[in-house]
């Protein structure tokens, strides 16, 4: 994977490959924290951007990945 190349696509056909989604977290996994982070202090025009940053990261992976699911319901709330 070149540098910014977003997230391989995971799909049920092909497997999941724990490592591929863990390794992938690895680098947009701090936004996400920021996100949850800034969200429990209130700070929603922070958490919706970090939720942005870390939604754009896995814009083409494959949108059952619970942690996806679970980062584009908070970031519609806001």
């Amino acid at each position: 994977m070149k540098p910014g190349q977003p997230p391989i696509q995971l799909t049920s056909r092909r497997g999941t490959d724990l490592a591929v989604i863990w390794s992938d977290l690895g680098r947009f996994g701090p936004s996400l924290e920021q996100a949850k982070v800034a969200l429990r202090q209130g700070r929603h025009a922070d958490a919706k951007a970090a939720y942005q940053e870390f939604l754009s990261g896995w814009k083409d992976a494959d949108p059952g990945i619970p942690v996806l699911q679970s980062a584009k319901a908070e970031a519609a709330k806001l």
